[in-house]
Parts: C-alpha cells; structure tokens; sequence
C-alpha cells in the first residue's frame, strides 16, 4: 500500500485537482485520497472549476503542440468537475489558441 499522505498530503489545490483531472493515470485510493484532500479545503466551487478549467485546456493544448491529433490519438474529454459542455469550451478554446500561435509562427514564412 502506497503512503498517501507521504506522497500527495502536501500537494497544493491546484496540484490535488491536477491529479484528480489526470485520467487515469493513478490508482482508484490516489484519487480517493486527493478528492478527500480537496473536500477538506472548503475551497468554493467556482474555485475549484477555475482550476480543472485551467488543467483541462493545458491538456488539450498539449494534445495539440505534441501533434497528437495527426496520429489520431484519442483525447481524454472526462473531467471529474467539469460538465461535457464546459469541457467542450475547453477544447475549442485550447484548439483557437494552438492555431491562432501556429499562424502568428508561420505567418512570414515564404514557403
């Protein structure tokens, strides 16, 4: 059994949600402790949506500069916060933001 507090008992709000919005990339006790933490924070719900809003796009961002979507890469699109309709806003953003820099990039290129 891992020690979760050793490992995530000092993880800030913004960390905590970042490991709860992650996937699954950590264990089912992982996630439970760190939902645990944030509960216990009493941080506002607007907070805490800013925050996932915030790790959301990063991902979706990353999916775009990485360049997995030429690969077909699926994208997680869960979020444990967030409703699909905000994730989706997510995504859309994260995808106006990959194009509008990769144009500002290529844009005095003669190619």
């Amino acid at each position: 059994m891992v020690d979760l507090e050793k490992y995530y008992g000092e993880l800030d709000a913004i960390k905590l949600i970042e490991v709860i919005e992650s996937g699954k990339e950590y264990k089912p006790e992982v996630f439970q402790y760190c939902k645990k933490r944030v509960s216990e924070m009493n941080l506002p719900i607007e907070t805490i949506k800013s925050y996932a809003t915030d790790i959301i796009k990063k991902r979706f961002y990353e999916y775009f500069t990485k360049g997995k979507y030429l690969s077909n890469e699926p994208i997680n699109l869960e979020s444990y916060y967030l409703f699909k309709k905000e994730v989706k806003k997510c995504f859309n953003e994260s995808k106006a933001k990959f194009i509008q820099n990769r144009n500002s990039m290529t844009q005095n290129l003669n190619i």
